[in-house]
């Protein structure tokens, strides 16, 4: 699946307030990832992470996480999306100057 606008789009018409809070907080944290979903790359890398951290925070949202869950929201909020983002952008930024 792509994660394309029209696949936001239905994400936020099944999620609803739930799905613009992941989106709201993922777009606060990494300010580029919204550039990055409108490339194939991007899609391809950052959708399983993104799904999975929305049902990371809708599990602490309602209280219901694991330690171990935790720890993974963690992992993906403080060091698995920051790279991945970085490394994207780096990549196109160099991509930019070789053209």
């Amino acid at each position: 699946m792509e994660l394309t606008s029209k696949v936001v789009e239905q994400f936020l018409l099944r999620t609803g307030k739930r799905g613009e809070k992941t989106l709201t907080v993922l777009g606060k944290i990494y300010p580029d990832i919204y550039s990055l979903l409108e490339t194939e790359i991007g899609q391809a890398i950052l959708e399983d992470d993104i799904l999975r951290h929305d049902a990371l925070l809708t599990k602490i949202y309602r209280e219901e996480t694991t330690p171990q869950e935790l720890a993974e929201f963690r992992f993906l909020r403080d060091y698995r999306l920051p790279k991945v983002i970085g490394k994207i952008k780096e990549y196109f930024e160099l991509f930019k100057q070789i053209k």
